[in-house]
């Protein structure tokens, strides 16, 4: 399994093979993006994906992302009412799975099938001193949750900085996540 950092692992400019890009429009007509369409913009030829983190802010991002370039998605939620209005969650190629990501098995099926998993979680909820503790813990049980299934890469959005001693608490924990996932 491999690590890739999260912006070699969507290029803007990509789509799949056999596509072309084309302009996305929305109900009014405003252009809100490119998708892939062709013959081979279609789920047997991509494949599926599983995201964590797909209710914030990059991760709802991504999602119709990896859809344009001809992605299923597993999403994996806490509450699906936080996609609400989200037009992508509705997608016929997108699963939504309600569930904690620290149930192990859970997370394993829904990860069945999938062949590139997104981790954009943390723990790092205000005014909370132990997110570092909480974001190892998540990083152990999504790990264990994986390990046996097709999952080829896991993407895992961390954070600017040195490698060095001198990283902040936010820093170091989100290393320590790194080197468990």
């Amino acid at each position: 399994m491999e690590i890739a950092p999260i912006a070699s692992a969507v290029n803007p400019d990509a789509v799949p093979f056999g596509c072309r890009r084309q302009a996305r429009t929305d109900t009014r007509g405003q252009e809100t993006g490119m998708t892939a369409t062709g013959t081979n913009a279609t789920r047997s030829q991509v494949g599926r994906v599983l995201l964590t983190g797909s209710t914030g802010y990059i991760g709802g991002r991504l999602a119709p992302e990896l859809l344009a370039r001809g992605y299923e998605l597993t999403c994996l939620v806490r509450s699906r009412r936080k996609l609400d209005g989200r037009d992508w969650a509705v997608d016929p190629r997108v699963s939504l799975v309600e569930c904690d990501v620290r149930d192990v098995e859970t997370v394993r099926g829904a990860a069945l099938g999938c062949i590139h998993a997104y981790y954009l979680l943390h723990a790092m909820e205000s005014g909370s001193h132990d997110f570092a503790d909480r974001d190892r813990d998540l990083a152990r049980k999504f790990a264990s949750a994986i390990r046996e299934t097709d999952i080829q890469r896991v993407v895992y959005l961390g954070g600017l900085g040195e490698l060095g001693s001198g990283l902040s608490d936010q820093l170091r924990s989100r290393r320590e996540v790194e080197s468990i996932l």
